[in-house]
């Protein structure tokens, strides 16, 4: 389980701020940059190369954002009555040119997969073809113990119900800071 230390910030916010975080304007100003050790150094990295990358497997490290963890996810499987839940990591699904796959810690990661940035991205028409070569599997992440529903579709489900939270979470701490 992961906490996060210090006050929970608006996931929009923090990234309008990681996008357009400039102190004193671009010209002659600093970079600003909101979140953990490890989320602003991604973020430095990220504003040094512009986001450009060697190839996809750089990319992909680059830009991977846990889009639920796998503990968020147990919980919501399990409200759903879904028992017995053994993840694969390594299992996709590529809808445009977003990846979704369960990493190694068992979390739903994504990806946004902008094949502009990557130098030597073979053919840019074969992108699940190159996924796959990275090991990545395009199946069902799961095995439950019922009912053949589409996992990735559940999963959906789960990341749009956690965005809706945090969301909702943020708004009320944000009510709370203007309550005169």
């Amino acid at each position: 389980m992961s906490i996060e230390k210090g006050p929970k910030i608006d996931p929009k916010l923090k990234k309008e701020i990681n996008e357009e975080g400039w102190e004193g304007g671009k010209e002659g100003g600093a970079a600003v940059f909101v979140g953990t050790k490890e989320e602003t150094e991604k973020a430095r990295e990220i504003m040094e190369t512009e986001g450009v990358t060697e190839n996809l497997e750089s990319y992909i490290r680059l830009h991977k954002e846990i889009a639920l963890s796998k503990e968020e996810l147990e919980k919501y499987l399990q409200a759903r009555h879904y028992t017995d839940i053994v993840s694969h990591p390594g299992c996709s699904e590529l809808i445009k040119n977003t990846l979704l796959f369960i990493d190694k810690e068992g979390s739903v990661a994504r990806v946004n997969i902008d094949l502009e940035k990557i130098k030597n991205i073979r053919v840019k028409g074969f992108l699940e073809r190159d996924l796959k070569e990275l090991g990545f599997k395009f199946e069902q992440p799961f095995k439950f113990s019922q009912g053949n529903q589409n996992e990735w579709q559940l999963i959906g489900g789960a990341i749009m119900e956690h965005q809706r939270k945090i969301e909702q979470e943020a708004e009320k701490e944000k009510k709370k800071e203007f309550d005169f």
